[in-house]
C-alpha cells in the first residue's frame, strides 16, 4: 500500500534554518523545465479542522514502492493560527503541515487535482479571462507574495487519513483567498482508483427524514452502542454552543478518536452531542 512514509523527494531541501531561501526564479510561470516548486518534502502532520495556509511545494515523490521513478505529486501546505502570521506547532514545536496527494500530471485538466488546487489558490478577479484561457500558472507562481506585497494566505480544511498505521493530514478543500465563503472541494472520483465510500446507514431508530420511529428501548439491546442509545433519546435536544466539532461557519469537522475518547471521559454528555452531530451531518438533517 502506498505510504508518505517512504515518500523519496525527487528535488533537494533548502536550509530555512540557516537563512537559505528557495530561489523563485527557477519556478516561474512560462518555464517548462522546472514546473515544481519547493523546498523539500513536506509531511502532514496537522491537526484535524480548518485552518489558515500557505502554499509551500509541489514536489513529484515515488510513494510506491520498488518503483523507480515518480508516481506522485505531493502538494504541501504549512499551517497558521488565525492571526496568519504565527505557525502551528506541535507539543515539540515542530511546524505543522498538511499535504494534497495527486497523480504525477502536467495539471493541464481541469478534472485533475493539480489544476483545481492550483485554481483555488487564484485571489477573485487576479487573471482576466483571457489570462486563464491560457493557462493556469504553474506552481511556483504561488510561492511569491501578491501584487501588493501581502501573503497569498487562505483557509483549508484539514482531514486525517491513516495508512499502514500511520496517521497523514489531507487537505480536502480550499477556500479561495481574499474570500470567507468560496469553498473549492479539491478531492474527487477523477484522482486515483479508490471506489467511492458506500453511503452509511441510517439508524434503524429514524425515517428518510430525520424523524425518530416508535420503537421500543428493547429494540437497543445487541443492536446499538451505549452512545446511539443516548442519542435516540436526547435526538430532539437543541446541541450547545461552543462545540468543538464545528468550524468557525459552523461546519461540522469530525473528531479524531483521541479527542472522543477525552470528550466521553470529560464531558459524556457532550460525547452524546457529537454522535448526535455526526449522524445528522452524514445524513443532511438540520
Amino acid at each position: 500500500m502506498n505510504t508518505l512514509d517512504n515518500a523519496i523527494p525527487i528535488r533537494g531541501y533548502i536550509d530555512h534554518e540557516n537563512g537559505i531561501q528557495p530561489t523563485f526564479e527557477t519556478c516561474q510561470v512560462n518555464n517548462e523545465e522546472n514546473p515544481y516548486f519547493g523546498n523539500g518534502s513536506i509531511y502532514g502532520n496537522g491537526p484535524e479542522g480548518e485552518f489558515y495556509a500557505i502554499f509551500v511545494s509541489a514536489l513529484p515523490v515515488i510513494l510506491r514502492k520498488g518503483a523507480k521513478a515518480p508516481d506522485r505529486l505531493v502538494v504541501g501546505f504549512a499551517l497558521f493560527l488565525e492571526d496568519k502570521v504565527t505557525a502551528i506547532r506541535d507539543a515539540k514545536g515542530e511546524r505543522m503541515n498538511a499535504v494534497a496527494v495527486c497523480n504525477l500530471s502536467p495539471g493541464n485538466n481541469s478534472k485533475s487535482k493539480p489544476y483545481k488546487i492550483r485554481d483555488a489558490m487564484l485571489m477573485p478577479g487576479e487573471l482576466s479571462d483571457i489570462q486563464l484561457a491560457r493557462g493556469i500558472p504553474l506552481w511556483g507562481y504561488f510561492g511569491k507574495t501578491l501584487a501588493d506585497g501581502s501573503e497569498r494566505i487562505f483557509k483549508v480544511r484539514v482531514r486525517h487519513v491513516t495508512t499502514n498505521g500511520r496517521r497523514v493530514s489531507l487537505v480536502s478543500a480550499i477556500c479561495r483567498p481574499g474570500t470567507t465563503d468560496q469553498w473549492i472541494e479539491i478531492e474527487g472520483k477523477f484522482e486515483g482508483s479508490s471506489p467511492a465510500p458506500k453511503p452509511v446507514p441510517l439508524p434503524f431508530w429514524l425515517d428518510a427524514n430525520g424523524n425518530k420511529k416508535n420503537v421500543p428501548e428493547s429494540a437497543f439491546k445487541g443492536k446499538a452502542t451505549q452512545f446511539e442509545y443516548f442519542a435516540w433519546i436526547q435526538w430532539y435536544s437543541a446541541e450547545p454552543a461552543g462545540c468543538p466539532w464545528r468550524g468557525s461557519d459552523g461546519a461540522f469537522i469530525p473528531l479524531t478518536d483521541d479527542a472522543l475518547k477525552e470528550l466521553a471521559e470529560t464531558n459524556y454528555n457532550r460525547r452524546i452531542d457529537y454522535d448526535i452531530a455526526l449522524i445528522k451531518n452524514r445524513h443532511n438533517f438540520k
